[in-house]
C-alpha cells in the first residue's frame, strides 16, 4: 500500500517549471518520436520491404500499443505519482524508438512501434496529473493546451523536416530514429530530476 502524505509535507509549487517540462515531454515524446515515422516511411518501406497493406499494420501498432497500455498507465500514476511513471516510461519510449534503427522487417517495425505506443499509454494521463499539482484550477485548461500546443507545433516541423533535414544530418532515417531516441532519453531525464510530484498517491 503506498503512503500518503500530508499537504504541507509536498514541495512548492512550480507551475511555469511544471508547464515547461510538460511541453518539452509532449513536444519531443510525442511531436517527434511518433511523428517521425510518416515523412520517412517511403525510405523504411523500400529498405524493409514495407508494402502497402502492412504499412497499415506498422502505423496502427502504435495506437494499439496505446489502447492497450493506457488503463495500466492511468492506474500506474495514481499509484506510483507522475514523474517516476512519466521518466519511467520515456526511457522505454526512447528505447524503442532508437530501436527501429535495427528493424530488419515489417514484423520487428511493428514491434518497435508496439513498444512505442505503450508509453505513450503511461506518458500521457502522467502530464495532466503533474500539471494538476503545480497550476492553479483556474489556469489549468490552459496549461494543458500549452502541452498539446507543443505536441502538435513540433509534429509539424517534424513532417517538414525529418527527411531534409534530420535524416540528411543523421545519414539515413536509421540514424534520425537514433537521434530522437537520444532526445527522448535527455528529456526523460530532466523530467525525472526538475519535475516534483504535488499529488498525493492513493492506495490500491
Amino acid at each position: 500500500m503506498t503512503m500518503l502524505h500530508r499537504t504541507s509535507d509536498l514541495p512548492p509549487a512550480r507551475p511555469t517549471a511544471a508547464v515547461a517540462l510538460a511541453a518539452a515531454m509532449q513536444a519531443v515524446g510525442g511531436g517527434l518520436g511518433w511523428s517521425l515515422v510518416p515523412p520517412l516511411l517511403p525510405d523504411l518501406a523500400r529498405d524493409l520491404g514495407v508494402t502497402h497493406a502492412m504499412g497499415g499494420v506498422v502505423w496502427g501498432a502504435a495506437p494499439l500499443g496505446i489502447a492497450l497500455a493506457s488503463p495500466f498507465g492511468g492506474a500506474a500514476v495514481d499509484r506510483f505519482g507522475p514523474r517516476r511513471v512519466a521518466a519511467t516510461a520515456m526511457v522505454v519510449g526512447a528505447l524503442a524508438c532508437a530501436s527501429r534503427a535495427l528493424c530488419t522487417g515489417p514484423w520487428s517495425l511493428a514491434a518497435s512501434m508496439l513498444l512505442f505506443g505503450a508509453h505513450v499509454g503511461f506518458v500521457a494521463p502522467s502530464i495532466p496529473k503533474a500539471l494538476a499539482g503545480h497550476v492553479p484550477a483556474a489556469r489549468f485548461g490552459r496549461a494543458n493546451g500549452v502541452a498539446l500546443l507543443s505536441y502538435t507545433l513540433a509534429t509539424a516541423v517534424t513532417v517538414l523536416l525529418a527527411r531534409p533535414v534530420l535524416a540528411l544530418f543523421a545519414g539515413g532515417w536509421r540514424g534520425a530514429m537514433v537521434l530522437a531516441g537520444v532526445a527522448m532519453l535527455a528529456v526523460a531525464a530532466l523530467w525525472a530530476v526538475a519535475m516534483r510530484d504535488r499529488t498525493l498517491p492513493m492506495p490500491h
